[in-house]
């Protein structure tokens, strides 16, 4: 199973890969987007050449894990995603990811650093893996 993970943002979309075998999690380039069109578009492109089975969305819960405002955005682009690209998609919570990156890249927003420490995250703790 191919699987994407997406540290979604209005200008910047940060992406990070699994491996063949669904065990470590690489950083990809950050895609800069000017619109949700383009976000589609753009992201789109990498699942249909990387041929991504499941994509895992960080959805930015607050502290309380309340849905926040950029929920409903999170979950309007992985609709249209879905719709345009067939993909399955997964939402983990990515508070804590857009936290460790900030700390891991000094303080500095990296998201695409963002989206592979929340894909480890979610290989670690799940059985979506190929064996």
């Amino acid at each position: 199973m191919r699987i994407l993970a997406i540290d979604f943002g209005e200008k910047h979309i940060g992406c990070a890969i699994a491996d063949s075998n669904g065990h470590v999690a690489t950083k990809l380039p950050t895609l800069e987007v000017v619109s949700m069109h383009d976000a589609v578009s753009r992201v789109g492109i990498v699942v249909k050449s990387e041929h991504i089975d499941l994509v895992v969305l960080g959805l930015p819960l607050s502290f309380q894990f309340e849905q926040t405002p950029m929920c409903e955005i999170v979950r309007t682009f992985a609709n249209a995603l879905a719709a345009a690209t067939g993909v399955r998609i997964a939402f983990v919570n990515e508070i804590l990811s857009s936290d460790l990156s900030k700390q891991f890249m000094h303080a500095q927003k990296d998201h695409s650093v963002s989206a592979q420490i929340l894909l480890q995250d979610y290989l670690d703790k799940t059985d979506e893996r190929i064996t």
